[in-house]
């Protein structure tokens, strides 16, 4: 409150009114991203904090000083290390301090996802368990652990029939890599067809003969005679009168 009083030779004269006096309000902002530090190839949400920022604020990010984003307290991307992340806020109070006012930055930490490459064995004979699948890693912070779609912990898969395996890394950043291989096996299990027969001509002779054509498994096939070499043809000739098993 005040008063103002004049004098003078024809009197006095005095008023009095109220003076209103605003305070500056300070303006200020924050950020904070949800996760920090993160593995290659994740998108991070930053969040503003505003402090006195008016009913109509504006907002701009920044990425390493250059412009980015939306007008929004809120901001994602995907970062690469050590990028650097603030946001100036422009306040739309009439009477205020430090307006605009720049975050302080979020530096990013962004660790290497890890690295590796499969090779599979397919399995030889058709139903067998002796499937494979090698794993390489050339890259990640170690350790690193495994888990196969199998359930398997271990690096390499042995002994297993066919089908798709997948495997997922995860190493000492907790950062994750996931490979797949296929496992193949013969369309179907081996067999053979008696496609021609000799008897023995005369008693005591030795003139019969059986031919065997193989089939499924994977060609091309070799053949046994009761468990003797084994030879590229399926044909066997100059056999006395007997039982024989190729």
């Amino acid at each position: 409150n005040y008063t103002i009083a004049l004098s003078g030779g024809c009197g006095t004269v005095s008023a009095s009114g109220t003076i209103t006096i605003t305070v500056p309000l300070p303006v200020s902002v924050s950020i904070t991203a949800d996760a920090n530090p993160v593995c290659a190839g994740t998108t991070v949400n930053y969040t503003a904090a505003p402090v006195n920022m008016g009913t109509t604020p504006v907002y701009q990010w920044q990425i390493n000083g250059v412009n980015s984003g939306l007008n929004s307290n809120a901001f994602s991307y995907v970062p690469v290390n050590n990028d650097t992340v603030t946001v100036i806020l422009t306040s739309s109070e009439v009477c205020t301090i430090n307006n605009p006012d720049t975050s302080t930055a979020v530096v990013m930490t962004v660790n290497d996802l890890p690295v590796g490459s499969t090779v599979s064995n397919d399995v030889a004979c058709f139903g067998q368990p002796t499937g494979s699948v090698d794993l390489t890693m050339t890259g990640g912070l170690l350790p690193m652990t495994y888990l196969w779609s199998n359930g398997a912990v271990t690096e390499d898969l042995t002994g297993v029939v066919a089908g798709i395996y997948s495997v997922t890394i995860t190493d000492a950043n907790f950062c994750t890599l996931v490979l797949s291989e296929t496992i193949n096996e013969p369309a179907s299990a081996v067999s053979g067809t008696i496609t021609s027969q000799t008897n023995v001509s005369v008693f005591g002779g030795n003139d019969g003969s059986v031919t065997v054509d193989g089939s499924g498994g994977t060609p091309p096939y070799l053949y046994s005679l009761n468990g003797g070499a084994y030879q590229a043809s399926g044909i066997f000739s100059s056999l006395t009168a007997g039982n024989y098993t190729v």
